[in-house]
């Protein structure tokens, strides 16, 4: 799975989850909208954690931190198929615990080698 955002002007933006299971041979996506309350590209949502779990259901957690406006929003997407469609955001009150699953995040460093191998593979 790969985590994509685009931010445009005005409500809209929003994250598109990438998923596999064939090594990017087939691809699906779908799209999580950022909150109604995310309305300019300078007030993005940072992912802060995802997982899902060997029964296909997980989550993702987001926060907004925007230091004009207090403190940070967080926001948990659910899943219960597996990331191929998921629930509207829900505010949380506080910071949540770590969410635990199968997932585990990619190593950031070779994400340069991974897009411009995917982006080869789509020429």
């Amino acid at each position: 799975m790969l985590f994509t955002s685009w931010a445009v002007e005005g409500p809209g933006q929003d994250y598109t989850l990438m998923r596999t299971e064939d090594g990017f041979a087939n691809v699906s996506c779908s799209s999580l909208d950022f909150p109604d309350e995310i309305e300019q590209p300078a007030n993005s949502m940072l992912l802060v954690d995802f997982n899902i779990d060997e029964r296909d259901e997980g989550a993702l957690i987001g926060r907004t931190d925007f230091a004009w406006e207090g403190p940070a929003h967080w926001y948990r997407y659910v899943t219960k198929d597996g990331g191929k469609t998921w629930s509207a955001p829900e505010v949380l009150t506080e910071e949540p615990a770590e969410l635990s699953g199968i997932f585990s995040a990619a190593d950031e460093s070779g994400f340069c080698d991974l897009k411009s191998e995917l982006m080869n593979s789509l020429r």
